[in-house]
């Protein structure tokens, strides 16, 4: 009660950059609103975990297959290659489908968060996510983009080896041993070439850290605006006194 008696309502704002945090003279619910928040946090960062778990393993992985097709010394064993290949196919797929079903429940929770809190925090929590979205699926189609390459040139290589093996039959069979020699030294210099062109059509893979770097990024500031909007629902406080 004031000095004249009077029932008088107070209303503590936290101010950001001198404004008022949201658009609303009042809030309701805050247990709710500030449970939500929590929740929707708790969900993205079970999401986040999970993903980097297997993008990390995938990015070694990638990194594995491009030095093993790369050496040019080594006897490579493409059966082998091919059964890796399909195998990171399926971690992009599970990674695409996992990235794509959470684009889809931060949609609906966000209806839900517009009926529960005030629009300005809402906004806040989803500030990032498209961008998020479209630095993910970026990433993932970049490494899908490495597979396929990877698969082009080793249907090139065993295209070479069959001919070579027809060129070497030919000539066992003649018993030219100089041409035979000749053969398998030309083989290797064809897969040399083929080889440095593989190389240079993978250059993009230091493009492939740097996209990840910023899906990281992304990631971060999500979550430190999801702890803005929570933190800012707490300092807001409405005290009555009569």
């Amino acid at each position: 009660m004031n000095r004249n008696g009077s029932n008088v309502l107070f209303m503590n704002f936290m101010l950001v950059n001198g404004a008022f945090p949201f658009g609303l003279p009042f809030i309701s619910n805050k247990r709710s609103q500030l449970d939500a928040l929590e929740e929707e946090l708790s969900c993205r960062r079970a999401y986040w975990h999970h993903q980097r778990q297997k993008e990390e393993a995938l990015f070694i992985a990638l990194k594995g297959l491009l030095q093993e097709v790369s050496d040019t010394e080594a006897d490579c064993k493409f059966e082998k290659v091919e059964e890796k290949v399909a195998a990171l196919e399926d971690t992009i797929d599970l990674l695409q489908d996992n990235a794509q079903s959470e684009a889809q429940r931060r949609h609906t929770e966000e209806s839900h968060f517009a009926s529960l809190m005030p629009t300005d925090v809402v906004l806040l929590v989803s500030r990032v996510d498209k961008e998020e979205t479209e630095q993910q699926l970026l990433y993932l189609a970049m490494a899908q983009t490495f597979l396929e390459k990877v698969t082009q040139f080793i249907q090139k290589i065993r295209q070479d080896e069959a001919r070579q093996r027809g060129q070497l039959q030919e000539l066992q069979e003649g018993i030219d041993r100089q041409a035979e020699e000749v053969s398998r030294l030309r083989y290797q210099q064809v897969k040399t070439l083929l080889t440095q062109e593989f190389q240079k059509n993978t250059m993009r893979w230091t493009g492939l850290d740097m996209v990840y770097v910023k899906l990281e990024h992304l990631r971060d500031l999500a979550e430190l605006c999801a702890q803005e909007a929570k933190v800012n629902t707490a300092q807001w406080k409405i005290h009555l006194s009569v």
